[in-house]
């Protein structure tokens, strides 16, 4: 935990934590250790849409979709929107779907 500390409040470098990581773990620390990278990605990727205007409008369309007809999502009516914010550029649309995850060893 100390490591963990010391990555969190800036006293160790990522290097330092990594190290850490596998002089108590071991190899399988690997995926500890690449944790920070993809929440630190996560964070810079939050902070911007956060500043960005048109993200922001969109945000905004999605909260208005959600609550004109509650539970009920239309798709389309939320993509038409968005074109008009997006001036027509390509819109694509992501859905996400179930997975088991199974780990073999």
């Amino acid at each position: 935990m100390g490591a963990l500390f010391s990555l969190l409040n800036g006293s160790a470098d990522n290097t330092k934590f990594e190290d850490d990581c596998r002089s108590i773990i071991g190899i399988q620390s690997y995926m500890l250790f690449t944790l920070d990278k993809l929440i630190y990605k996560l964070i810079k990727q939050v902070q911007a849409i956060a500043s960005d205007e048109t993200d922001n409008k969109l945000l905004q369309l999605y909260a208005y979709e959600r609550s004109r007809r509650p539970g009920q999502f239309i798709d389309l009516a939320y993509q038409e929107n968005a074109h008009v914010i997006l001036n027509d550029d390509i819109v694509y649309r992501f859905e996400c779907v179930g997975f088991q995850y199974t780990h073999t060893a």
